[in-house]
């Protein structure tokens, strides 16, 4: 009845054996779930049994039920007595939803989250310097006026808001539909599990002005159509809130 090749399977979450990441069951979900939106697993096809799947990968049997729990209640997988747990989603709404929610649960998963940041955001950056119209340069200084009155106020929610939006005009710069939706959902996966933790950082006014001027470097580059200087800029800017913000203990 095991359809899926367990040493492939084992390849994909050789990272999940460092016991002392919290939460193991949110690394299953996530990579059963990124199986199925690869193909490898089917609706019909059935997973190996808990035991089998705990001795390959070097997790507790208390983590694999865990996560198939988890990816029932989600609709994802559904359990046959007698028979085993058989892959029931194919409608990738479902998956993206139930992914979202994984993605959420921990700040192993933060990190994760700024690391994808980076990725988009630097490129984002670049395309921008190349591609920015005057509109898209005007909503950019609208906002960081906005932003610097933020600052002045002391007005820290407004600050984290503005911030979202200066980062998703530089998106937006790119005219790239798909990247001003990858931009999308991040930021909504962000603002949802790290909000506090943003605000937080314009609470301190010397990190604040930091931030402020992190950001005119990024507009400025921009504006000049330095497609290098301003990518460089977003990835020493991201790189500094990841040290800031995320604990060093969920770091490499």
């Amino acid at each position: 009845m095991i359809s899926l090749d367990i040493n492939y399977f084992m390849l994909k979450i050789v990272n999940m054996r460092n016991k002392s990441e919290p939460r193991i069951f949110e690394k299953i979900v996530i990579e059963i779930e990124q199986l199925i939106r690869d193909g490898y697993l089917k609706p019909d096809d059935f997973l190996p049994g808990e035991r089998s799947l705990a001795n390959k990968l070097g997790v507790s049997r208390t983590s694999v039920r865990e996560a198939l729990r988890y990816l029932q209640s989600k609709n994802v997988v559904v359990t046959i007595p007698g028979e085993g747990t058989k892959i029931i989603a194919y409608n990738s709404d479902i998956l993206s939803k139930s992914f979202s929610e994984a993605l959420s649960l921990s700040q192993l998963i933060s990190l994760d989250l700024m690391e994808a940041r980076e990725v988009i955001e630097t490129k984002n950056a670049c395309f921008a310097a190349e591609r920015a119209t005057k509109n898209d340069l005007h909503k950019m200084e609208e906002i960081l006026e906005k932003l610097y009155a933020a600052l002045q106020n002391k007005n820290e929610d407004l600050q984290e808001i503005l911030d979202t939006k200066f980062h998703y005009s530089i998106a937006r710069a790119t005219h790239n539909v798909v990247l001003i939706r990858m931009f999308s959902s991040i930021n909504k996966i962000m603002h949802d599990n790290m909000k506090r933790r943003r605000i937080a950082t314009f609470k301190d006014p010397e990190y604040a002005e930091i931030i402020h001027m992190q950001h005119l470097a990024i507009y400025n580059a921009i504006k000049k159509g330095q497609c290098m200087e301003a990518s460089q800029m977003m990835f020493h800017h991201l790189e500094e809130f990841i040290e800031r913000c995320i604990p060093r203990g969920f770091r490499g």
